[in-house]
C-alpha cells in the first residue's frame, strides 16, 4: 500500500457558513514515485446563495499570477434566481431574457445570433424565429399548431395538444395520442431541398414547400403505457411481450413482405433485475454473470446454441477498488504469434488518482496511424500473422483534464506520438503543428466555441442552434465540393444527412433520412435503395435490411443482422441470420478502430454501428444525438448543451474514463456498467456514508444553528427590555393598594385578551359559536386573577405585588419577544412547516417537546444553584437550545420546507406577531395556573407549606413545573389549529345570509 499511487490523495470541500461548497481539493498523482499536485476547484457564491462564478484547478492556478484570468464561468441571475447571462471561456456568453411565467423570450449569443420565441395566451410555444449575425431578417424556424376543444379532436386525444410541428426538417403531424399523452400515430414530411427554410402563417404556403412524400408511424401501448407494438414508416411491424414482472421477455418483427421472426426472446432476469441470459432470434445465447459483492459485471459471453455449443464473445471484466476497469479479456479469440510477440486479446488498462486513463495495451492491426480514416479492412481466414501486433497507448492531461499528448508504441513497427495545442485561458484546443496560431475564440473556433475545421481544409458550418449542419471533405476551386449536410427537428435530433461527392465529372449524391426506429438511404452512384429497421434490445442490437432496390438490380431477400456488443455498447461482432459472422471490430480506449474484418467488401459496406454503438460519419466523426465526437482526437468538436453539467472542461470525453463510463447522448458520462442499487446502499464506504450524513444533517444544522440565535437573542431583547420597565416603573413608583389593583387588573385583562384569543381560535374548528365560547373562558381567566387579588387584600399596600409584577413581566416578554422574532425571522436559514398537515406535525412536535424538557427540568430543579450573575442567561440560553433542538427534529420531516437566507431585518407581518404574541402571552397565562395547581397539591398531599416540604418533595415538584414549562413547545401547533379556526369563523360568517 506504501507504493500505492493514492497514498495521501484525499478529496477535501470547504464550506463557507451559509453551508455552500466553496472549495473542491482534490490531489493528482500518475505514478508512485512522485508527489501528489493539489487541484483546487473554486465557487464563489453571491448573496442569494447562488454561484455566479466556477474556476478549474488551471484557470484558478493561472489567476494567481496573471491578472485578469476569467472564470471558466461566470452568472448573473435575475432577481427570481434565474440565469439571465452566462459567460463562458469555452462556449462565449450567452444572454437570455425570461417572461413573467418563466418562460424563454429571447436569447442572444456570442456570434450575434438572435432567437425570439413567441407563444399563445395560454403560454404554449407557437413559434421561434431566429436570424445570424449576417441575415438581414430574422427566419421563421418552427411553427407550432394546437388543437381546439371539439367532438372530432376529443376522439383522437388531441384537445389542447400540440397537432403540427414544423422544424428545420419539415413538417411533424400528430394524428393521435394516447391515453398516457403519448403520440401513438404521427406523420413526417421532409422539406424540399429547394425549399429555403422560414415557415410562413398559413398552413396552405408551408405545405408548398414540404415534399409529397407522407412517412407515417404508429405505436400502440398497453395499459401500463407498456410499448405492444410499433409500424414503422414501410410498414415494417415489431411486437413486444412481457414477463409477469413487467420486464421485456421477447421481441417480434414483421418485415414488409417478409415473414414474422423472433428477435429476442427466453430473456431472464436476476433479483437485482440484471438481464443474466437471453436468445436472439439466430440461436445465439448471451449469459452474463455478476460478481456478487457488488453486482458488477464479471464475464458477458455469447454462443451458439447447439452441440458443440461455439464461443462467438466470452468477455472478462477485472475492476479496482473504485469501480474503474483494469483488464478486459475476450477468451474467445485466439492467441496468436507475431515477431515473436504473443498477440493476445486482453486489453489492460491504468488510472490515475483522479480515475483519469493514463494507459492502456491491446491489440491492432500493423501500419494503423489512429486518424480519422479506417484502418485497412481484415479478411476472414487470413493466416498472415505479420498483420497483427500489440500496442501501447499512454495518455497525459493538464489540471482541466484536457488531453495533451497521446503516445502510441506498438510492439513491432513505428508508432506516433499526437500532442494537442490548448489555450492557455480557455479549453479550445487543436492537434500541434508548426507555426500553428494558439486555438480560442475567433481563432480555429466561432464565438460559441465550436470547432471550424477538422483536418486541413476539412471546414464546417454551424447553424445559430450550435448544430454542425455542414462539413466539407474536399474543397474544389471552380468545382463542386465534396461535403455532408444535415437537418434537425425541434428537439435536436437528426433528421437528414445529404453527402455529395464528385468522381470524374459526375456528381453522386447519398441520404439518410431518420424516422422513429427506421432509417431510408438512398445512393445514385449504385442505385441502392435501402431502409434499415434499428433495434436495441439491451445487449444485442438487431438491423433489419430490406431493400426497394439493390445494388445489383435484383431482388433481395429481407437482411436480418445481429449484433453483439462490449460494455460499452460498441458494435464488436455482426451475425447473420445463421449465427454466420459478418464483420468483427474492435476499438482504441477514445474509440477508433484498432482493427476490423468482415466477410466481404459488401458485407463491411452495411456496418453502420461503431464505438459506442453510434453512426460513424464519412468525416470520421460519430454521431452522438446532441453532438459530434473526433475518436481520433479523443475530443468533442463543440461545448456540451447542458454548460457545466458534466464538468467545465466541456470539450473532454467522459472526464477521461472511456472505459468505465459512457457518453449515450453527448449530455453527460454515466457508469457503462451501472450497479443494482441495493448493490449500491450495502457497498458504501464509510467515507461516502459520512458525506451522506453530512448532506442530510447539515442544512438541519444550520438552520438549526440561526433558529439558536434568533431565538436566544430575541429572549436576551425581551429580558432586558422588562428589566428596563421593572426598573422604571416599580423602583420607582411608590406601591399603594390603588397602584397594586391598577396592576391586578392590567394583568387580568392581558390574561382574558390573550384566552379569549385561542379559545375562540381553537373552537372556531368545531362551532360557529366560537366567540361566546371564547369570552366564557376569557372571563373564568380575569375572574380567576380577581378572585385571587381580593383574597390578598390590602396586605401588598407598601409593596408591590410580587405575583402581579411577575406575570406582568411575562406578558411584557411574550410580546416584545415575538416582535423581534418578526424583526429577525430572515436571518440565516430557516424550516417551516409549509402544507404539512397538523396530523402529520405531532411527532416531530412531541419529540421536540421531549429535547425541550431535558432544559426545562433541569433548571427547574437545579437553576437555583446558579450564580447569580450567571442567572441572566439561563433563560436565553434555554431557548437558543430549544429552538436549535426543534428546528433540527423538524427539518427531518419530509413534507418541511428549508427557507433560504433572506434579508436579515424585516418589518413585522402584523396578522404573525398578533397571533404569535398572544398565544406566547396565553402560555404564560395557563403555565402560571398550571404551577400554581402543582404548588397546591403538593401543599394538600404533604400538610406542609411550601418552606416546610423536605429537598426529595420540591424537587419532584419543580421537575413537574419544568415539564409544564416544556408542553409550551405545543404553541406553534395550536396557533396553527386556532388560525384555522379563525379562518373557518370568517367564510362562515362571510357566506352567511345579511339582514336586508
Amino acid at each position: 500500500m506504501s507504493n500505492s499511487i493514492h497514498r495521501n490523495t484525499p478529496s477535501l470541500a470547504a464550506f463557507d457558513p451559509r453551508g455552500l461548497i466553496v472549495r473542491n481539493i482534490e490531489y493528482h498523482r500518475s505514478r508512485a514515485q512522485v508527489e501528489p499536485q493539489v487541484r483546487i476547484h473554486r465557487q464563489v457564491f453571491g448573496s442569494s446563495g447562488l454561484m455566479i462564478e466556477q474556476w478549474d484547478p488551471r484557470l484558478l492556478q493561472l489567476s494567481r499570477s496573471q491578472a485578469g484570468t476569467q472564470a471558466n464561468q461566470r452568472t448573473v441571475y435575475s432577481l427570481g434566481g434565474h440565469a439571465l447571462r452566462i459567460d463562458s471561456v469555452d462556449a462565449g456568453w450567452r444572454l437570455t431574457l425570461p417572461g413573467e411565467a418563466g418562460q424563454l423570450l429571447e436569447e442572444w449569443d456570442g456570434r450575434g445570433a438572435h432567437q425570439a420565441h413567441h407563444y399563445d395566451q395560454y403560454v404554449r410555444p407557437v413559434a421561434v424565429f431566429e436570424q445570424a449575425a449576417n441575415d438581414e431578417q430574422p427566419l421563421c424556424v418552427e411553427r407550432l399548431a394546437y388543437a381546439s376543444r371539439s367532438d372530432e379532436e376529443a376522439a383522437r386525444n388531441r384537445c389542447g395538444q400540440v397537432i403540427r410541428h414544423d422544424d428545420g426538417g419539415g413538417s411533424l403531424f400528430h394524428e393521435f395520442y394516447g391515453l398516457h399523452g403519448g403520440v401513438v400515430q404521427q406523420t413526417r414530411r421532409f422539406r424540399q431541398a429547394s425549399a429555403v427554410l422560414g415557415w410562413p402563417l398559413l398552413d396552405v404556403q408551408r405545405d408548398v414547400r414540404l415534399e409529397p412524400e407522407r412517412f407515417q408511424t404508429s405505436t400502440g401501448f398497453n395499459a401500463l403505457g407498456e410499448r405492444l407494438h410499433h409500424v414503422d414508416a414501410k410498414g415494417n411491424r415489431l411486437e413486444y411481450a412481457y414477463g409477469i414482472d413487467g420486464q421485456p421477455a421477447s421481441i417480434f418483427v414483421l418485415p414488409t413482405g417478409g415473414v414474422r421472426t423472433q428477435l429476442m426472446g427466453q430473456r431472464r432476469y436476476n433479483a437485482a433485475g440484471q438481464v443474466i441470459s437471453e436468445r436472439a432470434g439466430n440461436g445465439v445465447v448471451r449469459t452474463l454473470l455478476y460478481r456478487e459483492a457488488d453486482g458488477r459485471l464479471r464475464q458477458m459471453s455469447a454462443r451458439v446454441q447447439g452441440p458443440t455449443s461455439t464461443a462467438l464473445q466470452d468477455l472478462t471484466y477485472d475492476y479496482d477498488c473504485v469501480g474503474n476497469i483494469v483488464r478486459i479479456d475476450d477468451l474467445a479469440q485466439p492467441t496468436q504469434w507475431s515477431s515473436n510477440t504473443r498477440i493476445s486479446s486482453a486489453s489492460v488498462y491504468e488510472y490515475d488518482t483522479l480515475s483519469q486513463l493514463t494507459k492502456a495495451t491491446g491489440r491492432e492491426t500493423a501500419g494503423n496511424k489512429g486518424g480519422p480514416a479506417l484502418p485497412a479492412r481484415v479478411a476472414f481466414g487470413s493466416t498472415d500473422d505479420s498483420v497483427w501486433r500489440r500496442y501501447t497507448q499512454q495518455f497525459s492531461y493538464d489540471a482541466a483534464g484536457n488531453l495533451l499528448e497521446l503516445q502510441h508504441v506498438p510492439s513491432s513497427g513505428t508508432g506516433f506520438t499526437r500532442q494537442m495545442s490548448v489555450a492557455a485561458r480557455s479549453n479550445h484546443f487543436v492537434p500541434q503543428a508548426d507555426g500553428s496560431a494558439v486555438p480560442g475564440l475567433g481563432q480555429d473556433f466561432d464565438r460559441n466555441g465550436n470547432l471550424q475545421a477538422l483536418e486541413g481544409d476539412h471546414g464546417m458550418g454551424w447553424d445559430v442552434r450550435n448544430q454542425l449542419v455542414r462539413i466539407t471533405q474536399v474543397l474544389r476551386e471552380g468545382g463542386n465540393d465534396d461535403e455532408e449536410r444535415y437537418a434537425y427537428d425541434a428537439t435536436g435530433r437528426r433528421l437528414l444527412k445529404h453527402r455529395v461527392t464528385q468522381a470524374k465529372g459526375v456528381v453522386h449524391t447519398a441520404q439518410v433520412r431518420y424516422l422513429p426506429g427506421l432509417e431510408i438511404r438512398h445512393d445514385s452512384a449504385t442505385g441502392e435503395q435501402l431502409n434499415v429497421l434499428n433495434l436495441d434490445v439491451g445487449t444485442l442490437t438487431v438491423r433489419v435490411l430490406s431493400w426497394d432496390r439493390h445494388p445489383s438490380g435484383g431482388r433481395q431477400d429481407v437482411q436480418i443482422r445481429y449484433g453483439l456488443s462490449d460494455h460499452l455498447g460498441s458494435s464488436t461482432m455482426e451475425l447473420g441470420e445463421q449465427a454466420q459472422l459478418l464483420s468483427q471490430e474492435s476499438y482504441y480506449p477514445y474509440g477508433g478502430t484498432a482493427w476490423w474484418a468482415a466477410k466481404s467488401a459488401s458485407e463491411a459496406s452495411y456496418k453502420f454501428i461503431r464505438y459506442s454503438g453510434k453512426e460513424r460519419d464519412a468525416s470520421g466523426l460519430s454521431y452522438y444525438g446532441f453532438r459530434y465526437y473526433a475518436p481520433w482526437l479523443c475530443r468533442w468538436i463543440s461545448p456540451d448543451p447542458t454548460g457545466d453539467a458534466d464538468g467545465l472542461n466541456v470539450y473532454a470525453m467522459v472526464g477521461g474514463n472511456p472505459i468505465t463510463k459512457v457518453d449515450k447522448q453527448g449530455l453527460a458520462a454515466t457508469p457503462a456498467l451501472e450497479q443494482p442499487r441495493q448493490m449500491q446502499l450495502r457497498r458504501l464506504s464509510i467515507s461516502r456514508r459520512l458525506a451522506l450524513m453530512e448532506r442530510v444533517f447539515r442544512p438541519r444544522i444550520q438552520a438549526g444553528s440561526s433558529a439558536a440565535i434568533r431565538d436566544g437573542l430575541s429572549t436576551y431583547i425581551s429580558n432586558t427590555l422588562w428589566t428596563g420597565v421593572d426598573l422604571a416603573v416599580f423602583n420607582t413608583l411608590q406601591p399603594t393598594a390603588q397602584r397594586n389593583q391598577i396592576l391586578r387588573i392590567t394583568v387580568a385583562v392581558l390574561d382574558a385578551v390573550s384566552t379569549a384569543h385561542m379559545s375562540t381560535g381553537i373552537a372556531g374548528n368545531w362551532t360557529q359559536h366560537a366567540p361566546q365560547i371564547g369570552a366564557l373562558f376569557a372571563g373564568a381567566a380575569g375572574m380567576g386573577y380577581a378572585v385571587y387579588g381580593d383574597s390578598i387584600g390590602d396586605q401588598a399596600e407598601h409593596s408591590w405585588d410580587p405575583v402581579a409584577v411577575q406575570r406582568l413581566g411575562g406578558h411584557v416578554r411574550s410580546l416584545s419577544r415575538e416582535l423581534v422574532q418578526q424583526v429577525m425571522r430572515g436571518h440565516g436559514t430557516g424550516v417551516s412547516w409549509g402544507s404539512t398537515p397538523l396530523r402529520g406535525r405531532v411527532t416531530r412536535t412531541a419529540g421536540a417537546t421531549a429535547a425541550y424538557a431535558l432544559a426545562t427540568v433541569a433548571n427547574a430543579v437545579y437553576g437555583g444553584e446558579v450564580p447569580v450573575l450567571m442567572q441572566p442567561n439561563v433563560s436565553p440560553a434555554i431557548e437558543a437550545y430549544d429552538g436549535a433542538m426543534g428546528t433540527m427534529i423538524r427539518g427531518g420531516h419530509p413534507t418541511a420546507v428549508h427557507d433560504p437566507h433572506g434579508q436579515t431585518l424585516q418589518l413585522p407581518d402584523p396578522v404573525a406577531t398578533m397571533h404569535g404574541g398572544l398565544s406566547r402571552m396565553f402560555n404564560q397565562v395557563w403555565t402560571h395556573w398550571a404551577a400554581s395547581g402543582i404548588e397546591a397539591l403538593a401543599v394538600a398531599l404533604t400538610g406542609l407549606p411550601v418552606a416546610a416540604q423536605g429537598r426529595m418533595t420540591r424537587n419532584i415538584v419543580m421537575a413537574a413545573r419544568g415539564m409544564i414549562s416544556a408542553l409550551t413547545e405545543w404553541r406553534g401547533f395550536f396557533v396553527q389549529f386556532a388560525r384555522g379556526g379563525y379562518s373557518t369563523l370568517a367564510t362562515a360568517w362571510r357566506r352567511a345570509p345579511r339582514p336586508n
